[in-house]
């Protein structure tokens, strides 16, 4: 398959000295106590699993238990098999946490700070030329910004905080696109997971790739879908893309199939592609029906040569504000008025991956 998963690789991880985020990157090559890990998963998950920290669901204190873990830095690695040398491949994070430098056998490919941004690099020349060594820099819960605790800043705090009627003011999640619950929530104490938390894949194509994928369902009496896709190509083309929609989390639908003749230009390129045929039933909650879900499947050939693969899943709802965004107005669903009756999220486990 063009795109494989690397969870079941033998990921590796390793303990580093504290470093600046802007500072160079020190050699994992260096480091001696590598232990398996994970991956997807966290630093704490990862150290409960090797013994280095205990059952932190049975700890009252996380805090002072996870002190030496924040002040530390870890390196992640694993190693991925060649390719042909006339395949191209890409190297996909779906979610790193929080800041995280990626090597291919050494080489920096970029530094990047977030949670939830997915964050991807081409890595062909890389693996045409043999085995290659991945390696993950990310730096401890400790290197988060904060809040400079001067007296002005606790001044402002206090005021804010009468002014707001006790929530919290100046408070160091706000100067992070990470995990609110992280920093403490409600009953969940304070845990700054680090980690690869999301897959980490390796997309191979033969010469063009199919590198991004919109999928937009109409809705009303014509249906239909419409395809926005990203490509990007060794050089100019002239495949043949089919796509086939099918039902992912019910039965009782057959395919559907269309074909597209396409003029790929070389490097990157975008294009839209209608679908008026295509049918869909309504996504709905289960109380107002059933939540339908299809499986999209793309295909680009050359001849008989499959050049790339790629799979998501699509729906058809509509949703938005009676009275437009921001006004106190009830929210519809499918053109029916939906009543909220709360909105939280809060994880299980927050060391744990997010779909665990």
């Amino acid at each position: 398959m063009p795109t494989t998963d690397l969870a079941p690789l033998s990921w590796q991880f390793a303990t580093a000295p504290r470093r600046g985020w802007a500072d160079p990157l020190d050699d994992p090559q260096a480091l001696t106590d590598w232990q398996p890990a994970c991956v997807p998963g966290t630093v704490q998950r990862d150290l409960m699993a090797v013994g280095r920290l205990p059952d932190l669901t049975t700890v009252l204190d996380l805090e002072t238990v996870l002190a030496w873990v924040d002040g530390q830095d870890w390196w992640y690695r694993v190693e991925l098999p060649a390719v042909e040398p006339e395949r191209r491949a890409w190297l996909r994070f779906a979610g790193m946490d929080y800041f995280a430098a990626v090597t291919v056998n050494g080489e920096e490919l970029g530094r990047r700070a977030g949670m939830f941004a997915p964050r991807e690099w081409e890595i062909t020349p890389w693996l045409r030329r043999g085995p290659v060594t991945v390696a993950v820099r990310l730096w401890g819960g400790g290197s988060l910004p904060q809040w400079p605790r001067t007296w002005r800043w606790h001044l402002a705090r206090r005021l804010v905080d009468w002014l707001q009627n006790g929530l919290p003011a100046f408070d160091d999640r706000l100067l992070t696109l990470k995990a609110p619950v992280h920093f403490g929530w409600d009953f969940a104490p304070r845990l700054l997971a680090v980690g690869i938390w999301d897959d980490v894949t390796l997309h191979t194509a033969l010469g063009v790739a199919i590198r991004a994928v919109w999928a937009r369902a109409d809705w009303g009496p014509e249906h239909g879908l419409v395809l926005h896709l990203e490509f990007d190509a060794d050089r100019d083309r002239s495949p043949t893309l089919t796509a086939v929609l099918e039902p992912a989390n019910f039965d009782g639908e057959g395919e559907q199939r269309a074909v597209w003749p396409l003029v790929i230009p070389a490097g990157r390129s975008q294009r839209s592609l209608r679908w008026p045929q295509a049918r869909l039933q309504p996504w709905a909650t289960h109380d107002r029906g059933f939540p339908h879900l299809y499986r999209l499947r793309l295909r680009l050939h050359d001849g008989p040569d499959l050049l790339d693969a790629v799979e998501t899943r699509v729906g058809s709802r509509t949703v938005g504000w009676e009275g437009g965004a921001g006004r106190m107005t009830p929210l519809r669903l499918n053109g029916e008025r939906l009543f909220l009756r709360g909105v939280n999220w809060v994880p299980l486990d927050p060391v744990a991956r997010g779909d665990r």
